[in-house]
């Protein structure tokens, strides 16, 4: 057997650890793959307990917005209310969405490793969807909620001066305790929300480093499979090997 029929058994050989390496591949999901959408999933359960934090702050922030009677300020609160708890429902329905599919799909992680690529891009690629979704909607109420505390904070400012002058009523003052109420509550729901749209964001992340780690094995690998087909099928720097005299 000459060194030319030679280097391509080896390429063949070769192309065949490398299909076989592909056919693995398919059945089993990276360790570190599976540990990322694990610590996603933990997140995206921080982010239903916010969410439940915020429901609880938004309704107190109605019933103080209630309590202050009629006017523009109160019109403007309860509108904004209605269009964050809308915002947050949104990021309610998309979370429990994912964690219910996750849950379902991969009970434990031992039943992560075994599910296929092409149903863990699927998946990803849905989930990916719908975190992304979360996300505006969190910057939306971020958006809202920054224009409610300025509201709020200048309404309580014109009530201050006002009492400074006047020397205060009794209703003003009990306006003014009203207001630095609400000012309280928002400042709680503020922290939610920063807290909530970070760790909606970090989760995105993470759920995006897994397709990218996943790209990146597939580059390798196609890489590898390359490199091997050239090192075998180019002999250039190696020796000629001669047979015995009787096959010349």
């Amino acid at each position: 057997m000459n060194l030319t029929t030679g280097h391509w058994i080896g390429a063949a050989l070769a192309i065949a650890v490398c299909s076989r390496t592909q056919h693995a591949r398919a059945y089993v999901i990276p360790v570190e793959d599976v540990s990322r959408w694990w610590k996603m999933y933990e997140m995206l359960k921080d982010v239903e307990r916010v969410t439940g934090s915020l429901f609880s702050g938004l309704q107190h922030l109605q019933n103080a917005a209630t309590s202050l009677g009629d006017g523009n300020l109160v019109d403007d609160i309860l509108l904004g209310q209605r269009r964050l708890t809308a915002d947050i429902s949104a990021i309610s329905y998309n979370i429990e969405t994912v964690t219910t599919q996750f849950e379902q799909v991969f009970p434990n992680q031992a039943q992560a490793a075994n599910i296929s690529p092409t149903e863990a891009s699927v998946l990803r690629g849905s989930w990916d969807q719908e975190i992304h979704q979360s996300g505006l909607a969190a910057s939306r109420s971020q958006s809202a909620l920054a224009t409610l505390e300025r509201n709020t904070a200048s309404a309580q400012a014109i009530l201050e001066r006002s009492k400074a002058t006047t020397g205060g009523t009794n209703d003003e003052g009990s306006q003014l305790a009203k207001l630095q109420a609400l000012v309280q509550m928002l400042g709680v729901i503020n922290s939610d929300l920063t807290t909530l749209a970070t760790t909606i964001a970090v989760t995105e992340r993470v759920n995006a480093s897994v397709a990218a780690a996943e790209t990146s094995d597939e580059e390798l690998e196609r890489a590898r499979a390359e490199r091997m087909m050239r090192d075998y099928a180019t002999p250039s720097g190696i020796p000629e090997i001669e047979g015995p005299s009787f096959l010349r």
